[in-house]
């Protein structure tokens, strides 16, 4: 949680393993692609839209506050 929304990040589309839990810092194993989602925790109350990124670099949006699937379906660029 921060600002009142809530944060995801996962794997990304058809993730290529880059290498195993034990050999990271943090004990998880990498992934060559990522997906990461804010939403609102209380939808209308914390926020509106929902936004999302994946390792394009690229913010996508919607106005309906649900989480953006990793595809980016029914999301649009942030401008």
């Amino acid at each position: 949680m921060k600002s009142g929304y809530t944060l995801q990040l996962d794997p990304g589309n058809r993730p290529i393993a880059v290498l195993a839990a034990a050999a990271t810092c943090n004990n998880t194993a990498s992934q060559s692609t990522y997906h990461a989602t804010a939403t609102p925790a209380t939808l209308g109350q914390t926020g509106t839209r929902s936004f999302g990124t994946n390792n394009s670099g690229t913010i996508y949006q919607n106005f309906n506050g649900i989480v953006i699937p990793a595809t980016m379906a029914g999301a649009q660029i942030l401008q």
